[in-house]
């Protein structure tokens, strides 16, 4: 039996999100279907024929004609009803329990204070009960921070239409619509630059893109490639996700490294493959010998998954210092791999420096915090390497996302 959901992209196609076998189970891929006219829309589902894996594409995207989301509640403001004619809109998707969010609430309301004069609307959306969202903005007087309007959308609704349309659901995120056409998303600390350009009318979504389809098209494949290794951790047999993998890789071109390093990431960890595994890293290393991010990826493997039993440390020292040496200009996120590096070797000296290094070049301060605790812990616990966990279901395979990420649209069977 195989599952699927459909779309009408606002590019005039339906696009049946579907799903191939993973095992037993099944994962989503993309079919595409002419149908003429339509805004995206929320899914049905539909039943398809099996098929191999294909590269899906996102029903949200910069130039997508987008409907005024239904909203169920308002729980705070005057209500923003529809998209008017040349008009700008700003919609913020948040969760209450989201620290970064909490985080964001003062510059959102700059935002919607500063740009009200220039006819923009704003409010903020978050799928939790009205009941939820009114009892945390009594909260510590809350209310008189977050001053913007704020709907509920406890059915998902507008949360699948803009969010999980794009193959991700981060929070804090920020979609800017204009006359009904999505222009930009992205986190709030980054919106101020598209925002002044689509005033401006300088502003064109179609330059963009294609970056963001791309960025969606490879969430939804990680996302793919994670549910076949948890199905096929359940059997014992991996010759699905090894089929699996070699089809992204084979398919993604433009993000081929990203997926070796899923690929290196699940022998070493899940698959319990570690002579296979670190032969497949050298090789990567020779590939991707001038490219600092894999191998600084390489190294964090290595240091950080948690199911590998016998980490190479002394090789993941080399690649995190030839990654940091060829990074220009320097990269906190390298030298923090160079710290943890240093620190799985014991070198507590050289972690502290490193690490210390990363938190100074932390400019925007997005991991500042978080590394600070842990030079603090590392003044007086004892290096050596990260111990290993005993296998289950979900493998750590790759070297991690950041927090713009965030969580992952689920994959249902």
């Amino acid at each position: 039996m195989r599952k699927e959901v459909m779309w009408t992209a606002g590019f005039g196609m339906t696009v049946l999100l579907g799903v191939t076998a993973c095992c037993d189970a099944q994962v989503p891929t993309v079919v595409a279907v002419a149908k003429a006219g339509g805004d995206a829309q929320a899914p049905t589902v539909v039943a398809v024929a099996k098929a191999g894996w294909k590269r899906a594409q996102p029903l949200m995207f910069p130039g997508a004609k987008v409907q005024f989301p239904s909203i169920a509640a308002w729980v705070q403001g005057t209500p923003v009803t529809s998209w008017e004619p040349g008009g700008v809109c700003l919609i913020e998707f948040f969760q209450t329990n989201c620290g970064h969010c909490e985080e964001s609430a003062p510059l959102m309301s700059e935002y919607a204070r500063v740009f009200a004069s220039q006819g923009v609307k704003f409010f903020a959306v978050t799928d939790e009960a009205p009941a939820v969202v009114a009892a945390w903005l009594a909260e510590d007087d809350r209310a008189s921070r977050v001053t913007y309007p704020i709907a509920a959308d406890p059915d998902k609704s507008t949360l699948k239409r803009f969010q999980l349309s794009t193959f991700q659901n981060p929070t804090p995120r920020v979609f800017i619509v204009k006359s009904g056409v999505v222009q930009w998303y992205g986190h709030p600390d980054e919106l101020d630059v598209p925002l002044q350009g689509v005033l401006s009318g300088q502003w064109s979504p179609e330059t963009i893109r294609a970056e963001f389809v791309l960025n969606s098209q490879e969430r939804r494949a990680r996302d793919e490639i994670n549910y076949r290794l948890t199905e096929c951790e359940k059997t014992g047999d991996w010759a699905p996700l090894r089929v699996l993998l070699d089809e992204v890789i084979a398919g993604f071109p433009e993000r081929r490294s990203k997926f070796e390093l899923m690929r290196f990431g699940a022998l070493l960890g899940a698959m319990n493959q570690e002579v296979e595994g670190y032969a497949y890293g050298r090789t990567l290393e020779a590939q991707y010998a001038a490219d600092p991010k894999s191998l600084r990826g390489l190294a964090r493997n290595v240091l950080t998954g948690v199911y590998i039993e016998h980490r190479d440390v002394a090789w993941a020292l080399q690649l995190a210092q030839r990654a940091d040496a060829l990074t220009q200009p320097s990269d906190a996120f390298t030298a923090e791999t160079v710290a943890l590096a240093c620190w799985a070797s014991g070198d507590r000296e050289g972690a502290l420096a490193a690490l210390e290094r990363a938190i100074q070049l932390d400019t925007k301060g997005k991991s500042r915090a978080e590394w600070s605790q842990k030079k603090a812990l590392w003044q007086s616990a004892t290096p050596g390497p990260a111990p290993s966990k005993p296998r289950n279901i979900k493998g750590n395979m790759s070297e991690g996302e950041s927090a713009e990420d965030g969580p992952s649209v689920p994959i249902t069977p």
